[in-house]
């Protein structure tokens, strides 16, 4: 395929070798880190010198900002199964559960869930975003199983979710400082327990 001026017609080249792979990951971190830092405005120039590669050796493997948002949806989908369907199956008690599910959820965010937003229609991004809806999903339905004998079991669940998960993530990106995130991140924890819990 004949590429254009800006890369768009060029197809992504997949990596063989274990070094090629070893390539792609660092991109992949070093993007994962840029755009946390500077925001998706960030340029490809910006990410390669992160990485320690040329823009050339970059452009081999995502040809276009696209190719490489698409990736790091791909990532943060694949990891996000993992670690939150591992923690879904988490026993104990219930606070033991929510804090489970919000290590998995920023586990994920290694690879920022925002890139899953900014792919397009095309080349699979539809079908990540059903199968993020899918693990979501499953979230909710654990949450509300948990308080199945309350009332508004699953309004209860998304009151949940919103605090572990959707804040959890919003404020890892905003707040810089790991310690200061840890603090907040126990307090949406209260706040998901709340959330599961009998009023008193």
């Amino acid at each position: 395929m004949t590429a254009n001026r800006n890369g768009l017609g060029r197809r992504r080249r997949r990596p063989i070798q274990a070094r090629s792979q070893a390539t792609v990951d660092f991109v992949l971190e070093a993007a994962a880190r840029v755009f946390k830092r500077e925001g998706f405005a960030a340029t490809t120039n910006r990410i390669a010198a992160e990485a320690g590669v040329s823009i050339g050796t970059l452009y081999e493997y995502f040809p276009h900002k696209q190719a490489l948002l698409l990736a790091l949806a791909e990532r943060h989908v694949a990891l996000a199964e993992t670690e939150i369907r591992a923690a879904c199956n988490t026993g104990g008690t219930l606070r033991e559960l929510l804090a489970a599910l919000q290590k998995a959820m920023l586990a994920s965010q290694r690879f920022p869930s925002q890139a899953l937003e900014l792919v397009g229609q095309e080349a699979g991004g539809p079908a990540l975003r059903a199968r993020a809806t899918i693990l979501r999903q499953t979230v909710l339905e654990t949450l509300a199983d948990r308080a199945a004998h309350l009332s508004h079991s699953a309004l209860r669940a998304r009151a949940a979710f919103g605090a572990i998960a959707e804040l959890s993530a919003r404020t890892w990106y905003e707040i810089g400082a790991p310690e200061e995130h840890a603090h907040l991140a126990g307090y949406l924890v209260e706040m998901a327990l709340v959330a599961l819990q009998e009023s008193a």
